[in-house]
């Protein structure tokens, strides 16, 4: 199998949309920075969509969005439910949790990109191992063998990444590269390291994928670039840096220590990004915070609760992510409200989430 070759040293031009120039964060400045930016900054206008609730599509908390053209997808633990894009009402279960026809092992929430928007369909586990993509116009569901997944991502022309989960230290494969659902090549690991006690050391969301003006980028959280991901291999497209808060790849070689070790670094998720903005969370001392880099300024810093409303004098919002098309999609937990939040929005404690589109 051919492999390619990883270029983490030198940037490189390759198919995808490199930065006009190196893009560096420096999360020592910008974490005891505090910004300001107004939701007129990012989006023009709203669209409030509240999920509509009855016992027959209660979500939990912890529940991801697929903004579709005409339908919302909300994947949840245990089951993937389809509303009306319009009115947010509540239209069929499309899949659960279980072994039966309308059943798989898990969702892909979490785990990198959770589906496609344009082409709608939706990530699955299978009961095999083996990785699908489910259709919501046909119905149809496909696979591509794969085990022991870290992640998985899509590209456009029907390409596929897969990340291992690096377990033993060992792995000299990085991703693999699926076209056509037939595994076509792979990207090399270089950051092997040997465990020094049996014990399993990883992480469940070590990989970060997110879509950008029409690319895919890819982050590891132990390492401190992200990516531009391609057929063609990896290129650097901006790096987080710190003095000696950062992640490391040689604290995998000591797996007793590392959950204590994590706490007391910038431990970054979440990654987004628009045309002004790369937007991003920090996980630091068991807080979260929520962090802004403006590309024009080369400045960031924390947004205390996020970006302050003067559209429609609203809540403050902060993105759940950012689709194919550059919208931004707000999800406002109710039970997360104070009662006059609530009120202003024509919520319940109990409801189900609202989706807030800013285009």
């Amino acid at each position: 199998m051919k492999h390619f070759v990883f270029w983490v040293l030198l940037l490189v031009t390759l198919s995808c949309n490199n930065k006009d120039k190196e893009i560096r964060i420096d999360l020592d400045k910008d974490f005891d920075s505090s910004v300001e930016i107004a939701l007129s900054d990012i989006v023009s206008n709203l669209e409030y969509i509240p999920l509509e609730t009855d016992t027959n599509c209660l979500l939990e908390e912890n529940i991801g969005i697929l903004l579709f053209e005409n339908e919302i997808v909300a994947v949840n633990k245990r089951k993937i439910l389809l509303f009306d894009r319009k009115n947010g009402k509540f239209k069929r279960e499309i899949l659960h949790r279980g072994k039966d026809p309308e059943g798989y092992n898990s969702s892909m929430l979490g785990k990198g990109l959770m589906g496609n928007e344009k082409e709608e369909y939706v990530f699955l586990r299978e009961w095999n191992g083996d990785i699908s993509t489910y259709s919501l116009k046909s119905g149809e569901r496909k696979s591509f063998p794969y085990g022991n997944y870290g992640a998985v991502a899509y590209a456009d022309n029907g390409t596929f990444f897969a990340t291992l989960l690096n377990m033993d230290g060992k792995n000299k494969v990085k991703m693999w590269v699926y076209k056509d659902y037939q595994l076509v090549d792979s990207i090399p690991n270089k950051q092997l390291f040997e465990l020094k006690s049996n014990a399993i050391a990883f992480f469940d969301n070590e990989d970060i994928f997110y879509r950008y003006n029409g690319e895919t980028y890819y982050k590891y959280n132990m390492n401190d670039t992200v990516f531009c991901v391609s057929v063609k291999g990896l290129a650097p497209a901006y790096t987080f840096s710190s003095t000696n808060k950062l992640p490391s790849i040689e604290m995998r070689e000591h797996p007793e220590l590392i959950g204590e070790q994590m706490k007391e670094l910038y431990v970054v998720s979440g990654i987004m990004e628009s045309k002004d903005y790369i937007m991003y969370n920090i996980s630091y001392d068991d807080e979260k915070y929520k962090m802004v880099y403006d590309k024009k300024t080369g400045r960031g810093g924390c947004l205390e609760e996020g970006f302050s409303n003067d559209i429609d004098n609203g809540i403050s919002l902060w993105p759940n992510h950012i689709t194919e098309k550059g919208e931004f999609v707000f999800l406002v937990n109710p039970a997360s409200l104070y009662e006059a939040e609530l009120k202003a929005l024509g919520l319940k404690e109990d409801d189900n989430p609202m989706l807030i589109v800013g285009k």
